[in-house]
Parts: C-alpha cells; sequence; structure tokens
C-alpha cells in the first residue's frame, strides 16, 4: 500500500462508520497518519442498506461474491463465505479465520 500510494495526496475510500468499533469515529475527511495524506471516506455516515439501496437505484455493478455468502471482501487467502450471509449481511465473520484478528490493516487505526 505504501507504493500504492507514493505521491499522492488524497485517498478515496469507502469506509463506514457502521463497520466497525473502530471505525466509528471516522471523518469524512481527516489526516491519515500512517500514509501523510488527506484520506476522505464520503460513505462514512452510510450504513450497509444505504450501500445496497444506492446499487439497485443506480444499477452499480457489484462483486457478485456478495451474493455468495461473503459480507466482507478482501483478499484470497484472507477471506471465506460466512453460511447464511446475504447481500445487506455485514460481518466481519469470513475475514481471517481462525486468527483474532479481522483486518489487514490497510486503513490503520481504523480497521
Amino acid at each position: 500500500m505504501e507504493r500504492a500510494l507514493q505521491g499522492v495526496d488524497v485517498w478515496f475510500t469507502g469506509l463506514r462508520r457502521s463497520q466497525s468499533s473502530a471505525r466509528e469515529k471516522i471523518q469524512v475527511v481527516e489526516w491519515d497518519w500512517k500514509y501523510q495524506l488527506i484520506k476522505v471516506s464520503p460513505l462514512a455516515g452510510w450504513e450497509r442498506k444505504d450501500v445496497w439501496d444506492y446499487i439497485r437505484r443506480h444499477q452499480v455493478p457489484y462483486n457478485p461474491l456478495h451474493e455468495a455468502g461473503y459480507p466482507s471482501i478482501g483478499c484470497t487467502h484472507c477471506t471465506v463465505p460466512v453460511p447464511g450471509a446475504g447481500v445487506e449481511d455485514y460481518s466481519r465473520d469470513g475475514r481471517w479465520p481462525g486468527k483474532p484478528k479481522t483486518a489487514c490493516g490497510l486503513h490503520g487505526d481504523a480497521i
């Protein structure tokens, strides 16, 4: 991520406060100390239902894994489907199975 953000002044993310207690205080615009840039999270105040309502209303393409039980999608080695999960369900249960963590750490404190 450091290489990808090298020379970048602003980073737009899809982080939402409702995703976890670690993210509940994120701001729409804030300084990211880890990567030394401005981080913009325009969906910070949205709930998962808001996201899916928008996707349906505006016919936004989305990853079909959401319909296959993946409420949160990460990389191939850290994400598994969650039995019974639908597109509007959100959890980190399928992330890093068997490990005490639920995020990779790309977003520093907002994991």
